[in-house]
């Protein structure tokens, strides 16, 4: 069943997905944070579904959300933060426009739309604040123009609605320079040491 989420005071419900970062919180306290959102379907969007908090390894994750009746689906390939490619990297960072024009990567976005229109799906990467990872600037972007609602779970079961943090942050739309290079979209921090064109 897809998840809903209400909206103020207007009565209003719209679509949502979730997103939340594992960080280093046990499995039980993560998983808690899930079951109390309803969460039928986790998507790891991690380009490495690898931690050294053992249990937020792919084999065993997914294996540990079974037993909680939680389905698990592995998207790191296409929506992942970290790409291979070094023509998706400006100054070291993952340059969002090049990334979000990749035709793998608009192939995941639509599977996430899809999957949310039949589950309540959380997309998980490892980063506990979504403001330093790819969810909030890229994933939630790119879902919120596709007219799906976009909330960030926390860590200390405080749930942030993307459009409250882009008022109040500095998260914005792309913005072009003059040479069509985005100046702005760019991953929050350096991945890569050496500079790419």
């Amino acid at each position: 069943m897809p998840c809903a989420l209400n909206i103020g005071d207007r009565d209003q419900v719209l679509p949502t997905i979730f997103t939340i970062g594992h960080s280093n919180q046990s499995f039980n306290e993560f998983v808690s944070l899930l079951i109390n959102h309803d969460i039928e379907q986790l998507v790891d969007v991690r380009s490495n579904p690898h931690s050294r908090f053992r249990h937020f390894n792919r084999e065993q994750l997914c294996r540990r959300l079974a037993d909680k009746g939680i389905e698990y689906l592995y998207l790191g390939e296409l929506l992942g933060g970290h790409p291979e490619s070094d023509e998706l990297y400006l100054n070291g960072r993952v340059a969002y426009d090049r990334l979000a024009a990749l035709p793998e990567f608009r192939r995941g976005i639509k599977r996430v739309v899809k999957e949310s229109e039949n589950h309540c799906l959380v997309l998980m990467c490892a980063e506990e604040d979504p403001k330093k990872c790819h969810r909030h600037p890229l994933l939630a972007l790119e879902l919120m123009e596709r007219g799906v609602q976009v909330s960030h779970m926390r860590r200390s079961g405080l749930v942030e609605e993307v459009a409250t943090i882009s008022q109040q942050s500095s998260f914005q739309l792309p913005l072009l320079e003059p040479g069509g290079e985005d100046a702005t979209w760019q991953s929050p921090k350096r991945i890569r040491r050496h500079s790419h064109p």
